[in-house]
């Protein structure tokens, strides 16, 4: 688990994202965000769906 506290920065600012997927080693495709409010949730946003083998 990464927190804002452990950052320094809170969402929706990009070096909050940035440094989970360094952190991760992983690319913006190959991660899943899940919100801890659903109160404050945005709408519903697809995403890329990997290749069949």
């Amino acid at each position: 688990m990464i927190t804002a506290e452990e950052i320094g920065v809170y969402k929706p600012r990009l070096r909050a994202f940035a440094y989970t997927l360094d952190k991760l080693g992983v690319a913006p495709d190959e991660i899943v965000h899940v919100s801890a409010s659903p109160s404050r949730r945005g709408p519903a946003v697809p995403r890329a769906r990997p290749a069949s083998p």
